[in-house]
């Protein structure tokens, strides 16, 4: 049982879905600039499209803590082939996710309870994420320089993987 309920944003009414996208794109174009978040061909347009049409919590703008860090952790994901990560990935048939209390990446719930995602305030699932825990979980691919969007990111733990770039 997660301690943050299954989160469902209700943007304002009066925007449209075409507004929230636009909106949306504002801010994540802030985080990658130059990208071509049309290509799902690239991580960062996969982890747009994800957050715009997938993400089953619909982040409105507004919240753009929360559009941020879904948003950088999302890449890291499909940057780093998620889909063959060791733990946790978003399907339960491709992989076992043995830690009690904590969601997979890229479900419903807050950023703060997905797994080994540590936020600075455990009560608030709006709190900014300070440490970033994944070590041999199978991750290939380049790390993302997206993650220093993650302002109060003070614990990156990679170790036993296969990545490149530099932090």
């Amino acid at each position: 049982i997660s301690a943050f309920p299954t989160m469902t944003m209700v943007c304002n009414p009066s925007i449209t879905l075409a507004e929230r996208e636009n909106q949306l794109l504002q801010i994540v174009a802030g985080i990658s600039p130059g990208a071509d978040f049309n290509n799902t061909a690239t991580a960062q347009g996969k982890a747009f499209d994800w957050l715009v049409n997938v993400d089953p919590a619909q982040v409105c703008p507004e919240e753009q803590l929360d559009v941020v860090q879904r948003y950088v952790l999302a890449l890291l994901f499909y940057e780093t082939n998620g889909s063959n990560w060791t733990f946790c990935t978003p399907n339960p048939v491709e992989s076992t996710c043995p830690f009690m209390g904590e969601d997979r990446f890229l479900t419903a719930g807050s950023v703060c309870q997905w797994i080994n995602i540590t936020c600075a305030d455990p009560e608030d699932a709006n709190s900014d994420i300070v440490e970033i825990v994944l070590p041999s979980n199978n991750l290939s691919g380049e790390i993302p320089d997206e993650l220093s969007a993650l302002t109060q990111l003070a614990t990156l733990d990679l170790m036993d993987n296969c990545l490149i770039g530099t932090i």
